[in-house]
């Protein structure tokens, strides 16, 4: 079997049985997003004129801006991982799912405040300049985000119904299972984060030099 049919078969028979549980994933973090768009309305005047004050200086000097891309690499990479390994911890004790909706929706709608706002206060410009400064990252973060929550949800089900069931399942193949994916998902995770430190600044600054 040729590999792009391989690859097309396994990603089928992967989400064949989890359809519902990436829909009901991916709409909680569509509703972060728009709540986050209509959120911006919900800022003050003085917190409007505040945050577009730091943009139009950030993007003043942006062309000139020299960032440490060794700290900048770690605390993109920290902040992965760190949602990721709360979202691992959270599932493994059932009543902490809900934790892991509330991390997968807050990534949502913290994105969507960021684009409404550049949408709102600097229109067109601002909408292009948002969109090269995170989407590029977040084609690969968010379907990770899903994925993980969607393999959360997997697991807090699994360990809740091996309550009931006499003989129980074994728990140890499926928790290595789990820690397995997790650990793929952070690897895919980190090349996203590469992205924002050493790819997205290049298309900030192209579009920046053309608002100024």
């Amino acid at each position: 079997m040729p590999v792009r049919e391989l690859l097309r078969q396994t990603l089928y028979n992967y989400l064949r049985p989890r359809l519902f549980l990436y829909v009901l994933v991916g709409v909680l973090y569509g509703l972060g997003v728009i709540l986050g768009a209509l959120g911006v309305g919900l800022l003050s005047k003085e917190q409007v004129d505040y945050l577009t004050q730091l943009i139009t200086n950030f993007l003043a000097h942006l062309q000139n801006l020299q960032i440490d891309d060794q700290a900048y690499t770690r605390e993109v990479l920290g902040s992965i991982w760190k949602d990721l390994g709360f979202i691992y911890l959270l599932s493994l004790t059932i009543i902490g799912l809900p934790g892991v909706f509330v991390i997968i929706f807050l990534r949502g709608f913290l994105l969507g405040f960021v684009l409404g706002f550049f949408a709102q206060e600097m229109a067109f410009d601002g909408m292009i300049f948002a969109t090269l400064a995170l989407v590029p990252q977040n084609l690969i973060t968010v379907p990770v985000y899903l994925a993980a929550g969607v393999t959360a949800v997997e697991l807090s089900w699994f360990l809740l119904r091996r309550f009931w069931h006499f003989p129980k399942p074994p728990l140890r193949p499926y928790v290595w299972k789990f820690t397995t994916f997790m650990f793929f998902l952070a690897v895919i995770a980190s090349m996203g984060g590469l992205m924002e430190v050493y790819i997205t600044p290049i298309f900030m600054k192209w579009v920046a030099a053309g608002i100024k």
